[in-house]
């Protein structure tokens, strides 16, 4: 999926899919709307998980490159998108409905965990555009050396010294362990503005890994505020990764090079790295939903990601290089 001025299309699987950031087109919010909207079927439902897509476009929709993102004119109405989201977000409260997250960059919507009995009443509320049903995905991680042709670009660059310098990769999946030797690299300064975490979770930062945020509440959240023990799934919050996927994809990516049992180097060991946990733990919140992916990646957008990555993925129904 491209969010730049490239071909769009809708995917109907995510498997190792890398989203480029490097400029946001007027109409870059499109590609999602129709991910969420179109294409619900092709996937495992998320049990009591919707997407409550508003009348008003999204801020997107007046970006015409990756600066004006942050222009006055965009974050203005960004601002009135979100005071229009926190009066439905209100009036969900009053009606004892969880609400998840929302998002006002990428799709304007607000995300909500209810009982399917109750999504007529949702779908007619002020304000609601359409209600979409979320799916959920699981883990992916394909080998595809072949379509990288990583060493050509190596060379091209004059080494690996040089690959991913100054190149930001957010990573959506289970967290990076930021301890691990591939991403150990003290040549790294920290860019400016950064570690930017949620709340505790700069721990899990060093000088590469220089974003830490956790979706799991969102995975976890029961459909009843007032009752949580009902149907909710508690779980570790925080941005550690206790299941190893992210790490590993995020060594793909740009893991420093090593030398032991194992040798191995990522694409570009220079890049910096942003963790972004949409999977929980292993039998409790193994799985990831439209929801925590769709708000991960307008966090990525928001910290100034230039590519992101997500090796997960539901049925497939094209080929790898289709």
């Amino acid at each position: 999926m491209d969010l730049g001025t490239g071909p769009r299309a809708t995917p109907s699987r995510y498997d190792g899919k890398a989203v480029k950031l490097n400029t946001i087109a007027h109409r870059a919010f499109l590609p999602l709307v129709l991910w969420v909207a179109v294409s619900s079927a092709l996937a495992q439902l998320a049990p009591n998980r919707y997407a409550l897509i508003l009348e008003d476009p999204p801020a997107a929709s007046r970006v015409t490159s990756r600066a004006s993102l942050q222009s006055a004119d965009v974050r203005d109405y960004r601002q009135l998108v979100e005071t229009r989201q926190r009066v439905l977000r209100s009036e969900l409260g009053a009606r004892n409905v969880t609400v998840t997250g929302s998002v006002s960059t990428l799709l304007n919507a607000v995300f909500v965990a209810a009982s399917p009995d109750r999504v007529e009443e949702l779908r007619g509320l002020p304000g609601v555009k359409a209600l979409v049903p979320l799916r959920r995905y699981k883990m992916n991680l394909n080998r595809a050396t072949q379509l990288i042709n990583a060493p050509a670009a190596w060379s091209a660059l004059g080494g690996t010294q040089n690959s991913g310098t100054g190149i930001k990769i957010g990573i959506l999946d289970t967290g990076i362990d930021q301890t691990h030797p591939a991403f150990q690299d003290s040549s790294l300064p920290v860019p400016a503005g950064y570690p930017r975490c949620s709340t505790g979770d700069c721990v899990f930062t060093n000088n590469k890994v220089i974003v830490a945020r956790s979706y799991v509440k969102m995975l976890a959240a029961g459909t009843s505020p007032s009752n949580p023990a009902a149907d909710s799934r508690p779980d570790d919050y925080s941005a550690r990764d206790h299941e190893g996927h992210g790490t590993a994809v995020a060594s793909s990516a740009a893991g420093v090079a090593n030398t032991g049992k194992v040798s191995f180097s990522g694409v570009a060991p220079k890049a910096y790295l942003g963790s972004y946990k949409i999977i929980g733990s292993p039998e409790v919140n193994d799985f990831s939903s439209e929801d925590a992916i769709i708000q991960a990646l307008e966090d990525a957008v928001d910290d100034d990601m230039d590519i992101v990555s997500f090796s997960i993925g539901s049925a497939a129904f094209t080929g790898a290089v289709d």
